[in-house]
């Protein structure tokens, strides 16, 4: 248990140091642009830090305490992970800005949208890996293809609905409406192909993020 609360910290000490790159990137865009629009990436950022938080709170610090305090961090957790993939989405802001390269901005998305990736796939890592030790392999699997597709539901709904993690305790009412009119709308397709993409992106990214963080383990 000790090498894993090591190797923890060195996952979060390095996710720290992608992130800072990604808002250094953003703090010299702002000094030569002076544009204020982009800084909702640093919003984006830190809501992707929360499932990981969370996620290390509930691998290292709760695997003995209250079941009912275990399941609320799951729930706490599965609400705020779509927040981490949820950067991919932000290249849809990408723009010319006559003062800066063309590339430049797009380094720029591409390292907040790996910084998510990263975040979301090692806190989807940790709640598997605490699962397994409270039930089977099989229940465990079929948990993961859950969170990833609600969250690939998720990452859709917060794009084309705009509507963020907040929204299902500030305004629930207006969250069910929205939910339904994507599901049982005219848009019923776009939304289930859309889903189906982000679910394929997702798996096959964090299958290949396990496998590394098992070995590497």
């Amino acid at each position: 248990m000790k090498e894993d609360v090591i190797f923890g910290r060195r996952l979060v000490f390095s996710l720290f140091l992608i992130s800072l790159v990604s808002v250094f990137l953003l703090a010299a865009r702002f000094f030569f642009v002076v544009n204020w629009y982009s800084l909702f990436l640093l919003w984006n950022l830190f809501l992707a830090w929360v499932p990981l938080m969370v996620s290390y709170w509930l691998y290292f610090y709760l695997p003995n305490k209250n079941i009912y305090i275990q399941a609320l961090a799951i729930v706490v957790w599965l609400v705020f992970f779509p927040n981490a993939p949820y950067l991919i989405t932000d290249f849809i802001h990408f723009t010319v800005q006559p003062n800066l390269p063309l590339w430049y901005d797009l380094i720029m998305l591409m390292s907040f949208a790996w910084t998510g990736l990263c975040l979301g796939f090692v806190s989807l890592f940790w709640v598997e890996e605490f699962l397994k030790k409270n039930t089977t392999a099989r229940v465990v699997n079929g948990l993961v293809f859950i969170f990833l597709s609600l969250t690939s539901f998720g990452v859709y709904f917060g794009r084309y609905m705009r509507r963020n993690s907040w929204d299902v305790l500030t305004n629930p009412i207006v969250v069910a409406g929205d939910l339904a009119n994507a599901i049982l709308g005219p848009n019923f397709l776009h939304t289930i192909g859309m889903t189906a993409v982000l679910f394929l992106f997702l798996s096959a990214g964090y299958y290949f993020f396990r496998v590394m963080l098992t070995n590497k383990r």
